[in-house]
């Protein structure tokens, strides 16, 4: 191919790259992306049809202006961030530059501009697949930003673009080698490089609620509820005490009004964040805690999950808070994904304790008005004079065996939500279930509310990880009960119905992509400086273990066999002669070049033809009295050899510039010299 071509080629490869980038963010959807894909693929022959009048010159004209107000549409009316308004902006202008690029500094501009995408992609995904694209960006961009180097330097009037000795695929390797090496000072520098804390960002504000989890609760939702597969927490156990199933514990709400639930308090209580990054939470109330690693995927909510109960958190910047239902809120800022560390403790709060304030009861035992037989219902099931642990156990066994969990639900007729699902349709999803068991407990004079959040999670063997997903999803009942305090109640039988759901479709593959990607967030994405601190502790132990090994072993060598040392100097000293041998001959037998001369590429190719045949140029032979020497010996197939040395004099001292014809044509003469001498 000559380099006009491949120079075209390698910018839109460069301008796919970016388009990739920002698909991979999520901020592109598939339609606006597959267009821009199709838009960028007829933009190689975008020359062709601009020749034809297709797209019409006033609508390229006007086309930057169209891009800049939809630009500022999009920021005000869509975007969620002026970042994503500009990275759709970006693309825009990648297209409209690949459909009119003719001049140089068009093709300067269309390398920033796939650069400049690249590099806003970064900041809206924290994607694996990211990598591949950023290692693509670093191999395109230096043979892009070459090409260009030496389309810069041609001089006015040569023929580069139908040229095919300049981007040979030696060229290609070669700076391809430089892109790798580049690529590895990156990563270095990458794990070198100072860092500030550990690197968190922060939760989005308001109070949104996402598919799954939702910060208000409502049964007035009908029709097939549908699940949602995207993982929203990868949780890590490092002492490995993961224990049974874990409930992730979001925020508690205490006011029902027959249709819903909310939160009576909406006070936040701030808590305090030590100069280690520790924020205690609660007092641990025994030794059995739970450390968890916790990695939170961008959601549209401020809530904080742990393993009920969380105690400590570790890792998250300043300005957290807590509600009256123990509820823990990240500070407002952008959805974006953070890591931190939680630190749990199953005892419930209120263990010990024979009740709660008169306030704090009276709440969390309020009711709306309902239908009489739901309190008749929980007394026949509680059974007269059972302790409160009894009655709520009772009513818990009697919703989870008795009624069928389901996530299709329709509107009833004539009758309240409640009252249908226990003395009609006796089926629903897990607000329902948690719903009837919190106001069957109310009505027994047992205080109750009810916590949303996420359910156990899916055990990953490849990364020893536990993946929580939306559809993990739940809603569940904590019940103060004397002496034991917030005890959890789960009367959901999801179970057989999780059991039943059909397996992934990729099975251990798609767990082992779950696993890579955890690696990706944990050791790329949230590389922090706790880490770098623990990577060169690793390095530092390491090295001076290896370095006390080969103490050791030359100690034992020496103590061994004393007598061997002489011949061990012996072998060095060999060795170091060799080498130094070895480049002796290598600089006898480079060709003598004037300091700062450029080489000469045919003649120094010659010169290794006629080596190989065994004619080695003495180094006070002048060039022409070493071509008659060689004429002499190998006869007439070493003759093109004359006309190489009179090129060779022409150009290395004539100041002659040769024409790119001229060049191949010498090339060729030397790669025709025999290699060996005629018999």
């Amino acid at each position: 191919m000559t380099f006009g071509p491949t120079l075209t080629l390698v910018l839109f490869l460069l301008a796919g790259d970016g388009l990739v980038a920002l698909w991979l963010t999520g901020e592109l959807p598939l339609p606006l992306a597959t267009a821009a894909a199709l838009l960028l693929l007829l933009g190689l022959w975008a020359e062709s049809l601009r020749a034809r009048g297709f797209p019409p010159a006033p609508l390229l004209a006007v086309i930057p202006g169209l891009l800049a107000a939809a630009a500022i549409l999009d920021f005000l009316f869509v975007a969620e961030t002026l970042l994503i308004a500009a990275a759709r902006l970006l693309l825009g202008l990648m297209l409209y530059m690949c459909w009119t690029m003719r001049t140089p500094a068009d093709r300067w501009r269309l390398v920033l501009l796939s650069l400049m995408a690249v590099v806003a992609a970064a900041a809206l995904t924290t994607r694996p697949a990211y990598l591949a694209v950023f290692a693509a960006t670093g191999l395109l961009a230096v043979w892009a930003l070459a090409l260009l180097h030496l389309e810069g330097e041609a001089p006015a009037g040569a023929a580069l673009s139908a040229r095919r000795d300049v981007a040979t695929a030696g060229f290609f390797l070669g700076t391809g080698l430089l892109a790798l090496t580049a690529f590895a000072l990156t990563a270095l520098f990458f794990v070198l490089l100072p860092r500030p804390g550990g690197g968190v960002t922060l939760g989005r504000g308001g109070s949104g609620s996402v598919t799954g989890f939702t910060e208000r609760v409502t049964l007035a939702t009908f029709g097939r509820l549908t699940q949602d597969d995207a993982v929203v927490l990868w949780v890590v156990f490092p002492d490995g005490q993961r224990g049974g199933r874990l409930y992730w514990r979001g925020l508690a709400l205490d006011v029902f009004d027959g249709e819903a639930w909310h939160q009576s308090d909406p006070r936040r209580f701030p808590l305090p964040h030590l100069p280690d990054g520790f924020t205690p939470v609660a007092q641990p109330r025994s030794a059995r805690i739970l450390r968890q690693e916790i990695l939170r995927e961008a959601l549209n909510t401020r809530v904080l999950f742990g393993a009920a109960w969380p105690v400590g958190l570790s890792g998250l910047p300043p300005g957290l808070t807590r509600d009256a239902g123990g509820a823990l809120y990240l500070p407002a800022g952008h959805a974006v994904p953070l890591q931190y560390v939680a630190f749990s403790d199953p005892a419930p709060p209120g263990q010990g304790e024979a009740d709660l304030p008169a306030a704090e009861r009276e709440r969390h035992l309020r009711l709306p008005r309902l239908d009489p037989a739901i309190a008749a219902l929980a007394r026949e099931v509680a059974g007269e004079g059972a302790t409160p642990a009894e009655a709520a156990s009772r009513l818990e066994a009697y919703l989870s065996t008795q009624f069928t969990y389901s996530l299709d639900l329709t509107r009833p007729a004539g009758r309240g939500i409640l009252e249908d699902f226990l003395f009609g349709r006796r089926e629903g999803y897990c607000e329902v279930f948690a719903t009837a068991l919190a106001v069957m407990l109310r009505s027994q004079g047992i205080p109750a509310r009810l916590v949303v959040g996420y359910l156990d999670g899916a055990w990953n063997e490849y990364g020893e990880h536990l993946a929580v997903r939306q559809r993990d999803a739940h809603t569940w009942v904590e019940a103060f009960l004397p002496g034991e305090g917030w005890r959890t109640f789960d009367p959901s039988p999801r179970a057989a119905f999780d059991a039943a759901r059909p397996a992934p479709l990729l099975g251990g593959a798609g767990r082992y992509l779950d696993f890579l990607w955890l690696r990706w967030n944990r050791y790329v994405v949230g590389f922090s400086a706790a880490d770098q601190f623990g990577l060169a502790l690793r390095v530092r132990v390491r090295s001076l273990a290896w370095r006390e090994g080969i103490a050791r072993g030359w100690d034992r060598l020496r103590a061994a066999a004393p007598q061997a040392r002489p011949g061990l100097l012996l072998v060095l000293a060999a060795g170091a002669g060799t080498t130094g041998l070895l480049l002796w001959r290598r600089r006898l037998s480079t060709p003598a070049l004037l300091p700062g001369a450029p080489p000469v590429p045919f003649y120094l190719l010659a010169l290794r033809r006629v080596r190989r045949a065994g004619l080695q140029k003495p180094p006070g032979l002048t060039p022409a009295e070493f071509a008659e020497r060689v004429m002499r010996q190998g006869g007439e197939p070493f003759a093109p050899l004359r006309e190489l040395t009179l090129a060779y004099y022409a150009t290395r001292f004539g100041g002659v510039r040769l024409s790119p014809d001229d060049v191949t044509r010498l090339l060729a003469l030397a790669r025709a010299l025999p290699c060996r001498l005629p018999r």
